[in-house]
């Protein structure tokens, strides 16, 4: 006889639901093959620095009331430009992107079953609005380090729970490692090392 793979009857309603982030993913997979990288960070900071850099003729520091359009080294622009079109490196950088969204509705599902102890309409109403985060939709196939953030800080806040809770070294090295790796991709997720604390 021959084995057959079958989907239990109360499964099938949350395969339903989730078909469409399903095809999102498709989508962004997608889109980040045929389509060169593009951000929306590129267009609100980066694009003007690299005009005003130009009317400056490469050489005077810029005087903008963005810190970002500032602090930056003067020919910074130019050399990401130079770098991705010379290696190529910018290919396919948007799956990154989706897999932390991914990562993210993974965490999200572990956090709701722990808080609502296994149920299967909870978790999914959980993973869904977290998924349905308009955000979120955007960062999954950009080229940004936000939903990265967001997941590492989020496994540090589940994982430091667990510490908390129950002790134990595995989830205090974890805790530790996610809270430093989010910290050390944007500053601003040291708040959530001072919640834990």
């Amino acid at each position: 006889s021959v084995a057959r793979f079958e989907v239990p009857p109360d499964a099938k309603p949350i395969l339903l639901v989730l078909a469409p982030l399903f095809l999102w993913m498709l989508f962004i997979l997608w889109r980040g093959t045929v389509l060169p990288t593009d951000s929306h960070d590129a267009l609100s900071y980066h694009l003007p620095r690299a005009l005003m850099m130009a009317r400056a003729d490469g050489y005077s520091r810029v005087a903008a009331p963005d810190a970002r359009l500032t602090t930056y080294p003067l020919n910074y622009e130019l050399l990401v430009a130079d770098v991705l079109i010379l290696a190529g490196d910018d290919e396919l950088t948007e799956w990154i992107g989706a897999v932390m969204y991914l990562a993210l509705l993974l965490t999200t599902a572990a956090m709701a079953r722990r808080w609502w102890d296994g149920n299967r309409a909870a978790v999914t109403a959980a993973v869904l609005a977290t998924a349905s985060a308009p955000v979120l939709l955007l960062h999954s196939g950009a080229d940004k380090n936000d939903l990265m953030v967001i997941w590492l800080a989020t496994c540090a806040l589940f994982w430091g729970a667990r510490w908390v809770a129950a002790g134990g070294r595995m989830p205090m090295l974890l805790t530790i490692l996610a809270l430093g790796l989010a910290v050390g991709t944007k500053a601003t997720a040291a708040a959530v090392g001072f919640g834990l604390a």
